[in-house]
C-alpha cells in the first residue's frame, strides 16, 4: 500500500523534483506548492512536540534549491538507472543554470536510496579548475524516504572544494542517498550565494 505525507523527506524529494522538472519548461513562469486531498506541504510543524514552528524537510528542499537559482535555465539531459523503483523510471533529475560564464549550478533530486557518482557535462568549462559548493538535504543509506522521519542529514553551510574538469568538460559529482542537491560551481573562485 503506497503511503502519502505531505511534510516528511519523500515529500521533499517530489517538491524538488517538480521544481527542477518545470524549471525546464520555457512557459512556465511560476509554480506553487500543491496540497494533497486538500492537506498542503508543510513547510514548518507548529506541533506541541517543538512548542515553535520547525522547518519541516519540505522547507529545506526549497531552500537548498534557492542558493542556486538566480541565472538562465540551460537545456539539461539526464540519464541514469532506476534502482529506486520510482513510478518516473529514473533515480536522478538534474537541470543546470548559468548567471554568467564564468558560474554553473546544477539541482539534482536523488531517488535512489545510495549514493550515486554523477558525472556532469559542460562543454565551456573543459579543462579548466574551478570551485565547488554542494548544499543538500540527504536520508540515510538504504532508508526509504518515507520512513527517514527527522534523522536527514542537511548541509546548509558547506566549504568550497576545488575541482577541475577534464578536457571533455566532465567532472564527477557524489549525490548522497534520498536526495535534494544544489552544486554551485564558479571557475574565477568566488563563491558568493
Amino acid at each position: 500500500m503506497a503511503r502519502t505525507y505531505t511534510s516528511n523527506l519523500q515529500a521533499a524529494l517530489s517538491t524538488a523534483d517538480f521544481l527542477t522538472a518545470v524549471a525546464q519548461v520555457p512557459e512556465v513562469k511560476a509554480t506553487s506548492l500543491q496540497a494533497l486531498n486538500g492537506v498542503g506541504r508543510q513547510v514548518f510543524d507548529a506541533s506541541v512536540r517543538f512548542g515553535n514552528p520547525e522547518p519541516r524537510p519540505v522547507y529545506w528542499a526549497m531552500r537548498i534549491l534557492n542558493y542556486g537559482r538566480q541565472g538562465s535555465v540551460l537545456a539539461t539531459e539526464s540519464h541514469g538507472p532506476d534502482s529506486s523503483g520510482y513510478p518516473g523510471g529514473y533515480d536522478v533529475r538534474s537541470v543546470a543554470l548559468s548567471s554568467g560564464p564564468d558560474e554553473l549550478t546544477l539541482w539534482v533530486v536523488n531517488r535512489a536510496l545510495a549514493p550515486v557518482t554523477a558525472e556532469v557535462h559542460y562543454l565551456p568549462f573543459k579543462g579548466r579548475s574551478a570551485h565547488m559548493r554542494h548544499y543538500y538535504l540527504a536520508g540515510p543509506q538504504g532508508v526509504d524516504a518515507d520512513d527517514v522521519g527527522l534523522d536527514y542529514e542537511l548541509e546548509d553551510a558547506p566549504e568550497s572544494a576545488g575541482i577541475r574538469f577534464s578536457g571533455q568538460g566532465a567532472v564527477k559529482v557524489s549525490l548522497p542517498p534520498s536526495s535534494v542537491s544544489t552544486f554551485l560551481i564558479r571557475v574565477d573562485g568566488s563563491l558568493g550565494n
